[in-house]
């Protein structure tokens, strides 16, 4: 009984609870996502503080031997060769690790956005920021923001300099974290696909002026 509460209250403080229910949504082919679309990286924020020695972190870009580590992971969305297939397709994984353990880690794509039922070309300053996750041992330390800070210092060096993603509208600390970075909302919009086949995507309101709407396909 302690473990399920200690289960449900995690699931309340890291917004996973609504994200649970997606999936089991998603097995008879339901998919309901209200979402916010954000750009991120306009402003220099500072550096997020970390709970610990900064000689214990590693980050960079992950490869095959970390992937394996992620398919196996305590999340399971994705199998190993899914993620492969994703860096063979361009796709990159920055990583952080404390100790030599996984941490966490994030998606960048630099040739377009497919989420949600939208699809476009990006720019070429542009990257599709996507997929963050960390460990459930390491949440509560500053990892995510700290990862994403360093994408985008990443990102400029290719010169990359406008990042976009999407959040769900339930996931708190994901929205947290980005609006300590600086980030700004561009929409909020509900995304609803029956069994693969019927998608619909409905702008519920515009906080900016953006021209991405008119890039998809």
């Amino acid at each position: 009984m302690h473990q399920k509460l200690k289960n449900l209250l995690e699931r309340v403080r890291y917004g996973t609870g609504f994200e649970a229910f997606q999936y089991r949504l998603q097995r008879i082919g339901i998919h309901i996502a209200p979402y916010y679309w954000i750009q991120e990286g306009m402003y220099d924020a500072a550096l997020p503080e970390l709970r610990k020695d900064r000689q214990d972190y590693w980050l960079g870009f992950f490869g095959p031997e970390e992937i394996k580590t992620l398919a196996a992971g305590e999340r399971r969305i994705h199998s190993e060769a899914q993620l492969l297939s994703m860096l063979e397709d361009g796709k990159t994984c920055l990583g952080v690790k404390i100790g030599g353990q996984v941490a966490a880690s994030m998606w960048i794509d630099l040739q377009e956005v497919n989420c949600n039922g939208y699809r476009f070309p990006l720019h070429d300053d542009e990257a599709y920021l996507f997929d963050i996750y960390t460990m459930k041992s390491f949440r509560g330390k500053g990892v995510a923001p700290y990862l994403r800070h360093e994408s985008y210092k990443a990102l400029r060096k290719m010169g990359r300099y406008k990042y976009y993603s999407f959040s769900d509208s339930f996931n708190a600390p994901s929205l947290r974290f980005k609006k300590k970075l600086g980030a700004k909302f561009l929409l909020l919009g509900l995304h609803v696909k029956l069994f693969n086949r019927f998608g619909y995507n409905w702008v519920i309101k515009r906080y900016e002026d953006c021209d991405l709407i008119d890039r998809n396909t």
